[in-house]
């Protein structure tokens, strides 16, 4: 019975499945991806938005691998990152309609 009950008891150090990793939230995750899809993948350009954004290097990397894991345990993460994705997504395709000079290829 321990078993079940402890299973289910959270304490502060518990970090919910939405909790920032490494300072990065979902939000910051799903839009750096954006940015990174739109200029085909390339690893270096999601270091350079993620240093754009005052995000070490290092804590990218970590942030990168614990997303990754949560949004693969999660079902209710990788609800909200396809929400924020979207989201992203849309905003990224609207400020490239608004200035013609910004292309993936020029990135």
């Amino acid at each position: 019975m321990n078993r079940l009950m402890g299973s289910h008891i959270s304490t502060p150090a518990t970090t919910l499945p939405l909790d920032p990793i490494a300072g990065v939230t979902l939000e910051v995750y799903a839009q750096i991806n954006v940015e990174f899809s739109n200029r085909g993948y390339d690893p270096t350009v999601a270091q350079v938005m993620a240093a754009r954004r005052g995000i070490a290097k290092s804590s990218w990397v970590e942030a990168v691998a614990g997303w990754n894991r949560r949004i693969h345990e999660h079902p209710q993460v990788a609800a909200e990152f396809v929400r924020l994705y979207k989201a992203a997504a849309a905003v990224d395709t609207d400020s490239q309609q608004a200035d013609p000079g910004i292309s993936a290829s020029r990135c």
